[in-house]
């Protein structure tokens, strides 16, 4: 996530009912990982293997699924 309010985060991740690990330095976009994952936008997502390596980024809808079932 990229929010800068821990109260506010939490709230909305218990209200959305997030049923995924959600984690956030709380630093919004001067988080370092706005960088390291080239994100512009939210919402934003980045696949990542078990051993760190980035198979895609912010890919969504039909693009998304073609992905996934080549894996």
């Amino acid at each position: 996530s990229l929010d800068i309010n821990r109260d506010k985060w939490l709230m909305a991740a218990h209200a959305d009912g997030l049923n995924y690990l959600s984690i956030s330095d709380l630093k919004g976009f001067e988080s370092p990982v706005v960088k390291e994952f080239r994100i512009a936008t939210i919402p934003h997502n980045v696949l990542i293997d078990r051993y760190g390596n980035i198979l895609a980024n912010n890919i969504w809808g039909e693009e998304l699924k073609n992905f996934l079932r080549t894996l």
